[in-house]
């Protein structure tokens, strides 16, 4: 019988990652859970199903919920301009070209609105990919999510002070508007960040071991967090014991801040895909779960800033997740929602199927790009195998480019 990871069991065999563990549940069957290699190389530890691990952009879908339910209670409102809960935004400019020289400017025709935050069409910059004077300029002012070295008052002030790179609204574009989302998150609930997620969705889903820092009594649970060496290999980027999350941040990042477990973030994505309730009672209205998750932006909007910024690859967008159109080239039915993260982390939910997959390494700015689809492409072999004549081998399948 095929277990989860059999795949993908090559990708660690073969040294491209130290270890991997993955989780699929599917409704009215028991979760499957799947690990191989190294969650910590050099004690030969291997991924246990609590092992605790870094989200980076797989935090957005949570922050994003979180301001649902603020939302819904009336602290926010997704037409309102982001000035009402950020007055640092109240001199917003444009740059007269996204290649433009940082005093190059013009009035903004329309204020950036929480939907354009949620949407990533606010028209905030982010140095991902793109060497342009406002990215620079962006990546020196704040630093890189989640280790980003400002209290949040600073870190809107600094972002504030730099021009937007297009009108509000034209079109989509990956930048650091979820950081901000998460300060006005934490703004309007009347606490920091990690009081506002605990109250508004990690609380009521009892999700223990999700937070910005770890408990001393966890550390030991924490996988090791890996970066690439130019000449092969691997490298400590975030140790498990002293790193970044043995203590609370400066900077809780509402963009990427996040360390979960893969039962903890199943029952987020169970959550959302059904429509807001969870095991202890409704988190979010099901009107709510339906806007974060169906498609929010004209095929206009989708145009990448520059073609290596194509992060969408085909797909459409909603409130904080992207998701699978029609006829699109992921296995998945249309309608699934995602958003994968910076330290080799993607999930997908696909409410047609009723499942959701998990799969987790952590690898520090690794986007899964040959991975990802292969694990996908075996979720669903192993739920109904395709005809041999529709597989596509790995060797001949495009890579895909997935940045968090």
């Amino acid at each position: 019988m095929m277990e989860l990871l059999d795949p993908v069991r090559g990708f660690v065999a073969d040294g491209r990652y130290p270890g991997m563990a993955a989780l699929l549940w599917r409704e009215g069957v028991e979760p499957v859970f799947d690990a191989t290699g190294w969650r910590d190389v050099d004690r030969r530890l291997p991924f246990a199903r609590d092992t605790i691990f870094r989200l980076a952009s797989m935090t957005k879908p949570i922050t994003t919920a979180a301001a649902m339910v603020l939302v819904e209670r009336g602290r926010l409102a997704l037409d309102a301009p982001i000035a009402r809960w950020l007055p640092e935004a109240e001199g917003l400019r444009v740059l007269r070209d996204p290649a433009a020289e940082l005093d190059d400017v013009l009035p903004l025709k329309r204020a950036p609105t929480l939907h354009d935050l949620m949407t990533h069409t606010a028209g905030f910059a982010w140095g991902k990919g793109a060497d342009l004077p406002i990215c620079r300029a962006m990546d020196a002012a704040t630093g890189t999510t989640p280790f980003v070295p400002h209290d949040p008052d600073a870190l809107v002030r600094r972002v504030c002070a730099l021009p937007l790179v297009f009108q509000p609204g034209t079109r989509w574009h990956y930048s650091n508007g979820s950081d901000l989302l998460g300060v006005i998150v934490a703004r309007a609930a009347g606490m920091r960040l990690p009081e506002a997620l605990e109250a508004t969705v990690l609380g009521p889903l009892g999700m223990r071991d999700t937070g910005f820092c770890l408990a001393a009594r966890d550390r030991e649970r924490f996988a090791t967090g890996y970066e690439r060496r130019p000449e092969g290999g691997f490298a400590i980027h975030d140790d498990a014991a002293t790193g970044f999350w043995t203590q609370p941040p400066v900077f809780p990042a509402g963009g990427g801040g996040l360390v979960s477990t893969l039962d903890d973030y199943l029952a987020f994505a169970r959550m959302m895909l059904d429509g807001g309730q969870g095991p202890q009672g409704r988190v979010l209205s099901e009107a709510s779960v339906r806007l974060m998750t169906s498609h929010r932006l004209a095929p206009a909007q989708l145009r990448p800033l520059l073609p290596q910024l194509d992060f969408l690859h085909g797909q459409g967008f909603g409130l904080g997740l992207s998701i699978a159109p029609e006829g699109g080239q992921e296995r998945r039915s249309a309608g699934s929602f995602s958003w994968p993260g910076g330290y080799g982390t993607t999930w997908f939910a696909d409410p047609r199927r009723r499942l959701v997959a998990i799969l987790v390494t952590q690898v520090w700015q690794d986007h899964l790009s040959q991975l990802a689809p292969d694990f996908e492409a075996g979720v669903y072999d192993s739920i109904q195998p395709a005809p041999r004549s529709q597989r596509t081998p790995s060797s001949q399948r495009k890579p895909v480019t997935r940045t968090p």
